[in-house]
């Protein structure tokens, strides 16, 4: 059940927005990491809002969202070391992340129900679109 998965870029699964506009709302589910000053950092949008500018937005379209989070957060490091200039990420450079991403949809959101559930966040009602079978 876990074993399949592929190593595959972050631009197979998300849409790199780029860095934020001001004013506008980004939805639930993107991912922001920062790119300025930055060690990192990962936040993940639990409700539609608007995003600093020292981030770059990161939509998922193929992919659990929650579970994109997760996978960003054990790249991040590799990921790092190859493209961070001094303090900064430069945001053309996050086309390059490479993610281990399991292909069975289910598995992902089963990952995000416990990440989430670990991380003491609170739970999507999006996975019930994933882990129940469409009723016909």
């Amino acid at each position: 059940m876990l074993e399949n998965y592929k190593k595959i870029k972050i631009t197979e699964i998300a849409d790199i927005v780029g860095r934020p506009k001001k004013g506008e709302t980004y939805a639930e589910g993107c991912i922001c990491l920062q790119v300025s000053a930055s060690k990192g950092e990962l936040v993940y949008l639990d409700t539609g809002q608007e995003v600093d500018s020292k981030y770059v937005v990161i939509q998922p379209k193929s992919v659990v969202p929650y579970y994109l989070f997760v996978i960003m957060e054990r790249a991040i490091p590799e990921f790092l070391y190859k493209y961070r200039q001094g303090l900064n990420i430069s945001a053309h450079d996050i086309k390059h992340m490479e993610v281990l991403c399991h292909t069975d949809v289910s598995v992902q959101a089963s990952i995000a129900i416990l990440a989430q559930m670990l991380d003491g966040t609170s739970l999507s009602a999006q996975y019930e679109r994933f882990l129940m079978p469409e009723r016909r």
